[in-house]
């Protein structure tokens, strides 16, 4: 079996990409193939450096030719069985790649956006969301006629925390232990425009913990972005030198196993919160879209729910006090921090183990890779023919009319592909569709027309590349 996964990001890396490189992964171990498309950098180093075959694209009109045809010769030599994609750039080109090929095509939704679900639910054959709480909120977008047709299509397969590597059992000394006394305290996120009311929410915390508490405590800052400095300039100016706090990059793999462990508390989104709570930490779980709290005996199935802060309406929400109430409960009571801890470990080891998911998601391709066995064979000729039809419909839809004078009009397609030739015609209607004038191909998107007597007429024009064409109508003129 070959899975094609199209993942478009902005963040050279985060959990979208920790998400793919898991499902990558599995498909390897399982002896699938497995072809990731996304932008040339340091994701694709990785998957490279485990095997994992890749295309490299930057998804932006003028290339997708070329990663089309790259695609094409790549499923006429190794048939490709599904293509399993990720929101917007990505879905785009996935849609496109699952029309001209024949492709079963799903789509996993990560957080609380729509990305024209209602639009496309008709195209795409699986829906996949983080939680129940996303899954909810996507249903809301499709008008109740979708909702009762398509309802069915959708299915929660959470992120899957890798045990084997984020659990507390590793021979590993904690930074902190000769300072026992010390309470370290750690976010772990982007610091990047789209975590900002993480971000805000962790001031809130900072400020607290500066002026507030009788314990001796260390803020560390896991992760990097475009606001680091930002953030940095203002840790300065609320703890006023009273409270230390480092910020130690990016971290992944056993790095970022050992900055969990190293931890007492942590503050984090989605699948770091998850992460953090496997290696048997007490986790404050806040995402992008809200506030969701300490992760305990009665906060837990909100957790699971919007997968650890991705649903909500951030600061609309928030109840304010509630982070310096969360913090306080912790920082007061040790043992207690021990009981959460564990209690968060157990959560991920029955609901987030990330090979349980991975084999479940693997039972989704193998039942529709049943259903896709057709015989394979592929005329590539045609089908680049077909994806130029598709664009140029996606991309020219209507014919724009200025009216110069009573009988002179001016019929106009904007041009936004480049290199196409144009046929124009003149329709009278109240004579059985009869033509009156034509032109032959040219490069002129514009046509100017005279009308020589009374009637009702429509123009027509016929767009072509060398592979494609498609014919499309203006609307009516009515010349008195």
């Amino acid at each position: 079996m070959h899975i094609l996964i199209p993942v478009y990001f902005n963040a050279p890396a985060g959990g979208l990409h920790e998400n793919v490189f898991s499902t990558a992964k599995e498909c390897i171990k399982n002896d699938y193939q497995v072809t990731v498309l996304c932008k040339e950098g340091i994701f694709t180093n990785k998957l490279l450096e485990n095997g994992i075959n890749v295309i490299n694209t930057t998804f932006e009109a003028s290339d997708l030719p070329n990663t089309f045809k790259e695609i094409v010769q790549l499923h006429s030599h190794q048939k490709i069985d599904v293509i399993h994609t990720h929101p917007f750039h990505s879905r785009k080109i996935a849609q496109l790649i699952s029309k001209v090929l024949g492709i079963p095509i799903f789509l996993t939704m990560h957080g609380k956006y729509y990305d024209q679900i209602g639009k496309n639910i008709e195209d795409i054959d699986l829906v996949f969301t983080v939680s129940e709480g996303i899954k909810e909120h996507l249903l809301q977008y499709l008008d109740q006629a979708k909702k009762n047709h398509y309802r069915h299509k959708f299915f929660v397969v959470p992120n899957g925390v890798d045990r084997k590597l984020f659990n507390c059992n590793h021979n590993y000394r904690p930074k902190s232990e000769k300072h026992s006394d010390v309470v370290n305290i750690s976010l772990v996120t982007r610091l990047d425009k789209d975590k900002e009311f993480i971000i805000n929410i962790f001031y809130k915390a900072l400020e607290f913990t500066s002026r507030s508490t009788s314990e001796k405590i260390k803020w560390t800052i896991v992760g990097d972005g475009t606001l680091k400095d930002e953030v940095a300039e203002k840790c300065n100016v609320i703890t006023e030198g009273k409270l230390e706090v480092e910020f130690v990059g990016w971290k992944e793999n056993e790095a970022l196993r050992d900055e969990y462990i190293n931890s007492d508390i942590i503050l984090a989104p989605g699948r770091c919160a998850l992460e953090g709570m496997s290696c048997g930490k007490p986790v404050i779980a806040l995402g992008s879209k809200g506030y969701i709290g300490l992760i305990d005996y009665n906060n837990w199935m909100q957790g699971v729910y919007t997968n650890f802060g991705g649903v909500g309406n951030k600061a609309e929400d928030y109840i304010e006090g509630s982070v310096e109430k969360d913090l306080s409960t912790l920082l007061n009571n040790k043992v207690y921090r021990e009981e959460v801890g564990d209690f968060s470990e157990s959560l991920v080891i029955q609901f987030f183990d990330e090979e349980k998911i991975n084999h479940n998601l693997l039972g989704y391709y193998k039942m529709y890779s049943m259903k896709n066995q057709q015989e394979h064979s592929l005329d590539i000729e045609k089908a680049e023919s077909e994806l130029e039809k598709i664009l140029l419909s996606s991309e020219i839809k209507e014919i724009s009319i200025n009216k110069n004078t009573e009988r002179e009009f001016d019929f106009t397609i904007d041009d936004t592909m480049g290199n196409l030739q144009y046929a124009w015609y003149i329709y009278e209607y109240a004579v059985e569709n009869r033509l009156i004038d034509r032109t032959p191909f040219g490069d002129s998107n514009h046509f100017n027309y005279y009308f020589s007597h009374k009637g009702k007429f429509k123009a027509k024009c016929i767009v072509k590349t060398p592979k494609a064409k498609i014919s499309l109508f203006s609307k009516e003129v009515i010349i008195e």
